[in-house]
């Protein structure tokens, strides 16, 4: 199903053999959509619908001259163009992503028969109504507990986004793994480590206790968190704060839509008590870094930080930019350092889940981090991004249909980290079976 990425050096000489191949063919595209009886005419229908076959959207900014002009020619023009015409507009686009999307050679080749599957997978999901919503947090208790989204990026920018995958909701504790590795690049991982430790706590997520060096844990829990926020852009104000934070998740979505909801913030730090005692915690012991900014302010970033809010759509593309190495997949954009990376989906593999990390890291195989949001960022390296979001809970304050969703998929395609041979181990125990 998947075609196998290569490492930086390989897509290198991908790029000079192709230019060298494409001079010489330059024509190629040109001919798939040739009208037939018509050779200096292009069926823009055909093109228009193999791209979105193929996942690629008519929004898509890395193809926009393009895809605009064939979207105006299918509208107003008869669905005809000249091949000439669409030749130069080849020549001035990115030529290579046209290539592989037009071929169907991106990282999902099938992707119709991807969307099938998963989409039947999602409605598979839906029948599940197990878990609470999180009443604690008095806007999240507002929710429709039936509200089920899932969105999928891959990291050649293919997009997939069934159910409520338009509906905004605050990222709570999935947005900590984003702080995190924003805060490796500007930081630097010696700096954040000195304050924040790299192991699961064996306790809830919220727990009111440290390590046994008197730091927290590690960055996915609120100890954790609170200490980032006195570590990131010290010296400027809240508000300054939390713009570099959104318009780094901005870059991390390719600029799509990142908002913040003030009844969220509001409720957050109305009602936030442990997090109060867990901040005063990190304070008696010394947790904090001595030039930090004061308590009130790292409780007022933290709660601001929570009340982020996204789509499953747009947390596709952020976790697809985590799964490219640091790079936006619908921009090309650089946005995080590869060992920030790294060192993120480290943590979100062994401690993204809170209580329930290990058995996920068994079942599912994948780094990931939730919120109580009922949000889950899923990322399969090298291949894509996934975004699922449903507000019922389990004990742990997971998102049952994410977790649902992420052992049928990672089941269906052989995606767990450590599963090697590409067997089925599935069908392999039911054909023994009988």
């Amino acid at each position: 199903m998947f075609t196998r990425i290569g490492t930086a050096a390989l897509r290198s000489c991908f790029r000079q053999s192709f230019s060298r191949k494409f001079a010489s063919t330059e024509n190629l595209l040109v001919d798939l959509y040739r009208k037939e009886g018509a050779l200096d005419t292009v069926t823009v229908s055909l093109a228009l619908n193999d791209l979105r076959d193929g996942g690629i959207r008519k929004t898509d900014k890395r193809l926009l001259p393009l895809l605009e002009r064939l979207v105006h020619a299918q509208e107003n023009e008869n669905g005809q163009m000249s091949a000439e015409e669409f030749e130069k507009l080849l020549n001035c686009t990115n030529l290579e992503l046209a290539y592989k999307a037009f071929q169907k050679q991106l990282i999902i080749p099938d992707f119709q028969g991807f969307r099938a599957e998963v989409t039947d997978i999602f409605e598979g999901v839906r029948e599940n109504r197990e878990g609470n919503i999180a009443t604690y947090i008095p806007d999240l208790a507002k929710v429709d507990p039936d509200l089920w989204a899932a969105a999928i990026c891959s990291v050649d920018g293919q997009r997939l986004a069934l159910g409520d995958s338009a509906k905004r909701f605050s990222v709570q504790s999935a947005g900590k793994c984003l702080n995190y590795a924003i805060a490796l690049d500007s930081v630097s991982s010696d700096v954040v480590h000195k304050y924040i430790g790299l192991e699961q706590s064996g306790k809830e997520f919220n727990a009111i206790t440290l390590n046994e060096e008197g730091r927290p844990h590690n960055p996915m829990i609120n100890s954790g968190s609170l200490v980032l926020c006195s570590l990131l852009e010290r010296g400027r104000s809240v508000s300054d704060k939390l713009d570099f934070v959104r318009s780094q998740y901005e870059r991390l979505c390719g600029g799509e839509s990142v908002g913040t909801n003030s009844s969220t913030y509001s409720s957050e730090k109305e009602t936030g008590h442990r997090n109060y005692a867990i901040g005063h915690l990190l304070q008696d012991s010394g947790a904090f870094p001595a030039d930090g900014p004061p308590l009130g302010e790292i409780l007022d970033f933290y709660f601001h930080l929570c009340s982020i809010e996204i789509t499953a759509d747009t947390g596709a593309v952020i976790a697809a930019t985590l799964a490219n190495g640091g790079i936006c997949p619908t921009t090309g954009e650089k946005v995080l350092s590869a060992l920030a990376v790294r060192n993120t989906l480290s943590l979100m593999f062994s401690c993204g889940l809170y209580d329930y990390s290990g058995q996920w890291a068994f079942a599912v195989g994948l780094p990931a981090k939730s919120g109580v949001s009922g949000c889950i960022l899923v990322v399969v390296p090298n291949k894509m991004g996934l975004c699922l979001m449903s507000p019922r809970l389990e004990e742990h304050g997971n998102s049952v249909r994410g977790i649902d969703f992420a052992k049928r998929l990672a089941d269906k395609y052989n995606l767990h980290q450590f599963d090697l041979s590409g067997k089925d181990y599935k069908r392999e125990i039911e054909e023994e079976a009988n």
